[in-house]
């Protein structure tokens, strides 16, 4: 900079006795001034220490109604605007298909799971579809909550999917190639003979009329027998019915007898894939996943085309899955490039960071979405850090939060600030819902048994109720928190309030006095 002005004989001179003038001279409105000239507000936007962080877009977003998805403290106490489209301030973006992803990468414990439900509640005031992979559970209560059908995925049980039986489409034949070619081992064990053969007999399966005929089971019995390993060898252990009476051992993924998922029905729709992600199972058996996945994917994409122009979540756990192999990377790639033409957003989060720097597609991937988020992670690594872009003061911040902070850095562009996310106070009631855990599962499960439904217009508040008087009573017992569940949720009701500040005081005094007065009658 200084050889800018000397080459025009100009020289920086330290201010000294006029600092305090020359301090003023950069706001507007100063009429003292050594030097006066017209300035603009934002040039004080741009100087004014009290505008040191940035504040996001408040208006003019590309979704919705064009307001900002998420008002949230930096932290240094000041408001930023979270968005996952990066849209130029300044400018109206209303309905511009712009790209907006967003992803959390962090530990586990650290507020991840918290941060996201937070972040899809505020954006469920657009009406979006959502499909959502989960992982543990995490956002079960949430978007049931929010009406999606939720399902858990369990090893050994029939998933309920047969996509032979799903609606006949040019679409629906190419996928089904592909899976089956997927699961005789891919092209590297098929030759052009398989291939051809899996062609042939796909087209035989989709000819009968009968729907529920339709099925991995009968494919095979169209491919012959050519001996060991040999292409109905490695289609074999997908059906159930593999010959001789014998049962595939991967029977259960993709060849149910009944397909129960009508994909073009659903507005939203979740599968928690645990089982299938855990380490010990997704390193023995990746082609499980790789084929469960690319259908899952098939399904959304169903989903989406039966109301188009809507908006999408696609909600995925443990991004380091799909991206741990080319067809599902690829397609979280079109999602991420092509997605936005159709209204799609991908949020995806991982607590395996590790995991995911260890697979090949991940960092570059990671790379290209909108919106990274990037929580503690005490065990972060420079190097490892660096293949997803996180270098420098950037990977300082990162690992310079401490696990319990609720911080987390997130870049959108050119801009980085760091955000803190504590709900503390009686934001506090509202965590069993964002954030399920395997006690409150529990919980929320005995309540929809007791309630005698499903509709989360009636189960979440009794829940959250329910969920407070458990933590309060500090019991897993339904024998002990249920009945006070039910006194507590008939005071809730006649005090006609949600509100747990007032309701929870008069419980608890209600039912110590209640205690007290039972322990009487049977001591007396």
């Amino acid at each position: 900079m200084a050889s800018v002005f000397t080459v025009r004989d100009a020289t920086f001179v330290r201010s000294t006795m006029s600092n305090i003038d020359t301090w003023y001279t950069q706001f507007p409105g100063v009429t003292e001034a050594m030097y006066p000239m017209m300035k603009s507000t934002e040039n004080l936007a741009c100087s004014f220490s009290l505008h040191s962080t940035p504040t996001g877009k408040v208006k003019g977003n590309p979704i919705g109604d064009g307001t900002g998805v998420m008002p949230v403290l930096t932290a240094n106490k000041a408001l930023y605007v979270l968005n996952v489209h990066d849209s130029p301030p300044g400018q109206n973006n209303l309905g511009e298909m712009l790209p907006g992803h967003a992803v959390f990468t962090g530990q586990t414990g650290v507020g991840k799971t918290t941060a996201e439900a937070t972040l899809l509640t505020f954006l469920s005031r657009f009406d979006p579809l959502i499909f959502s992979i989960d992982y543990n559970e995490s956002l079960r209560h949430l978007l049931c909550a929010l009406g999606a059908e939720y399902y858990t995925v369990q090893l050994g049980h029939f998933t309920g999917v047969n996509p032979f039986q799903f609606h006949d489409s040019p679409g629906l034949r190419q996928m089904l190639f592909d899976l089956v070619l997927c699961c005789a081992g891919g092209p590297d064990k098929s030759n052009d003979a398989d291939q051809t053969r899996i062609k042939d007999s796909i087209e035989a399966v989709m000819a009968h009329t009968n729907v529920r005929n339709r099925s991995m089971s009968l494919l095979l019995r169209n491919i012959p027998e050519q001996g060991e390993n040999c292409l109905r060898t490695r289609l074999s252990k997908w059906c159930r019915l593999a010959g001789e009476g014998r049962v595939g051992q991967y029977a259960w993924v993709l060849d149910s007898p009944v397909n129960q998922f009508d994909a073009q029905t659903y507005r939203r729709l979740a599968f928690d894939c645990t089982q299938l992600l855990k380490n010990n199972y997704a390193e023995k058996h990746p082609e499980v996943m790789e084929a469960f996945l690319n259908t899952l994917f098939y399904m959304k994409r169903e989903m989406h085309q039966a109301r188009p122009g809507n908006l999408l979540l696609n909600v995925v756990a443990e991004y380091w899955a799909p991206l741990s192999f080319k067809s599902t990377a690829d397609a979280i790639q079109e999602v991420l490039q092509s997605g936005r033409m159709r209204g799609e957003i991908l949020i995806m989060d991982t607590q395996y960071p590790e995991q995911a720097l260890a697979t090949k597609y991940a960092p570059a991937v990671i790379q290209q979405v909108t919106t990274p988020m990037w929580l503690p992670n005490k065990n972060a690594l420079a190097e490892s850090y660096a293949k997803f872009g996180v270098r420098g003061k950037l990977f300082e911040a990162v690992r310079a939060m401490g696990k319990l902070s609720r911080e987390m850095v997130v870049q959108q562009g050119h801009q980085t600030v760091k955000l803190k996310m504590e709900l503390g106070g009686p934001l506090k009631y509202w965590l069993p819902l964002l954030s399920a855990t395997e006690q409150n599962l529990a919980v929320a499960e005995r309540i929809r048994q007791h309630l005698g439904t499903t509709d989360p217009k009636v189960w979440v508040d009794a829940f959250l109720v329910a969920e407070a008087v458990r933590q309060w009573l500090n019991t897993d017992d339904p024998a002990v928190w249920l009945p006070a569940f039910d006194y507590a949720d008939n005071l809730r009701q006649s005090m006609n309030t949600r509100d747990a500040q007032r309701w929870l005081p008069a419980f608890q005094k209600a039912w110590k006095a209640l205690q007290e007065h039972n322990e009487m009658e049977v001591s007396s």
